[in-house]
């Protein structure tokens, strides 16, 4: 379970479905490349459902609607410098290490990870999306605490709980929304 924090910079002003991610928490779940992450609190989405092979599912709040980006989707992004920093940080009780994902955007990516909570990069090739692939190829593992940096604001989601358990594949099936 992670806690989001929103620091707003230089007076931006951001839609306030997006500020509603404050103090929101986010539950994520992990088995073989795929990950579903269930919102409580964030007023725009309730879930998000990323599919190892083909797309990121998008469940909106507000309405009975699914939407959906390529996994292998860049959007022209370019990821200039992927950087291992010196920084260690204790989270939960393990000693995390951090990579640094600059994009060409002037945007950024932190991710906080352990190798104790391994993952088969293997399973995570497809992920393109914010070269997430790439964070995992090396890391091998996923992340408990990311920092996104804009020039408008900081995103942080730290996790506040881990643990393990048996998790059924229907779980990450798409809602049977009726037509």
């Amino acid at each position: 379970i992670f806690i989001s924090k929103l620091e707003i910079k230089n007076n931006a002003t951001l839609d306030s479905n997006f500020l509603s991610c404050q103090n929101d928490t986010m539950s994520v779940f992990i088995k073989q490349g795929h990950i579903k992450q269930i919102f409580t609190g964030y007023k725009l989405m309730k879930e998000t459902i990323y599919d190892p092979k083909l797309s990121i599912y998008h469940i909106i709040s507000r309405n009975d609607s699914i939407y959906s980006t390529p996994t292998i989707a860049t959007n022209d992004l370019k990821l200039n410098k992927l950087t291992e920093l010196d920084t260690v940080v204790n989270i939960l009780g393990y000693d995390c290490k951090a990579i640094k994902m600059e994009y060409s955007n002037s945007e950024s990516q932190t991710f906080y990870y352990t190798t104790e909570l391994a993952v088969n990069p293997e399973d995570y090739k497809d992920y393109k999306l914010y070269y997430y692939n790439e964070y995992i190829n090396k890391s091998k593992s996923v992340y408990l605490m990311s920092v996104w940096e804009t020039s408008t604001f900081v995103l942080t989601h730290k996790a506040i709980k881990i643990g393990k358990e048996e998790i059924n594949d229907k779980f990450f099936e798409l809602p049977n929304f009726k037509k």
